[in-house]
């Protein structure tokens, strides 16, 4: 798997992309088990760079959260919730066409709004309105 800049393949969901996510690194730990990979740490390293350069970063350990009041770019907001900073981007143009959405101040997103507004789509999708 090379570093190709086509990331996503076109026509994939965050779903297809996360699979395939998934399958390398299970992939991976299939190989250590079988000891087909002499330095496990540096393997497991260099598949997280493969990832981090494709903007994917969900599966990478982190310990600390943003704070409620931190105010975070696109980008790093794309990378704490697992989507892309074009998805971001579009938080806030649905809010700035009166649709539910989180209006960045000079660029940033507040880390409670993004916060906030993740629950209510999440309450939607199960067909709650109740807050």
């Amino acid at each position: 798997m090379s570093g190709e800049p086509d990331w996503p393949p076109p026509g994939w969901s965050q779903q297809d992309c996360d699979r395939m996510v998934g399958i390398t690194y299970r992939n991976l730990c299939e190989q250590i088990a079988g000891g087909q990979v002499d330095d496990p740490t540096t393997a497991l390293a260099d598949l997280d760079r493969l990832w981090q350069g494709r903007s994917v970063y969900w599966m990478t350990p982190t310990l600390a959260m943003p704070d409620e009041d931190d105010w975070l770019t696109d980008r790093e907001v794309a990378q704490w919730v697992g989507c892309r900073p074009a998805s971001v981007r579009m938080w806030a143009t649905r809010a700035r066409q009166g649709g539910d959405g989180v209006i960045p101040v000079n660029g940033r997103y507040r880390w409670g709004d993004v916060q906030a507004y993740r629950q209510r789509m999440n309450q939607r999708r199960q067909g709650r309105t109740d807050g």
